[in-house]
């Protein structure tokens, strides 16, 4: 079964090399929208209510911690060029899976996603037992 996911990143390129260069099938993913700003990635996640949000937290509109505390989201990566311990923090509280700083390697993400995914299937057996 596939698990769904929302990536919002305001850098055009970084976007791109998300969606192309991560082995989302390979992990089980299927990617079901992007946007380029927290508005319109608050608005994409109420209409696709994704598995997983990728976000950076630095958005125009609107900051991705922000987005994240007002949507239905059970499963988050947050990627930010900031290492900022009070960004980390709000990150913890929101329950944020992992917090990866750019420049993110492919396989880094790939870890964090593929241990994302174990955790949601284990999750997903419980609420079946």
């Amino acid at each position: 079964m596939s698990h769904t996911v929302v990536l919002v990143e305001d850098e055009v390129f970084t976007l791109q090399e998300l969606e192309l260069t991560t082995g989302w099938k390979r992990l089980g993913l299927q990617v079901v929208g992007t946007a380029s700003d927290g508005i319109s990635g608050e608005y994409l996640i109420k209409e696709k209510e994704p598995d997983i949000v990728v976000t950076d937290i630095r958005l125009p509109g609107q900051d991705g911690l922000t987005m994240l505390s007002r949507c239905p989201v059970n499963h988050a990566v947050i990627i930010s060029g900031h290492s900022d311990f009070s960004y980390m923090q709000q990150a913890i509280r929101l329950g944020v899976f992992d917090y990866l700083l750019k420049p993110v390697e492919d396989v880094e993400l790939e870890k964090t996603l593929a241990a994302l995914v174990a955790r949601i299937v284990e999750e997903e057996a419980d609420l079946d037992t």
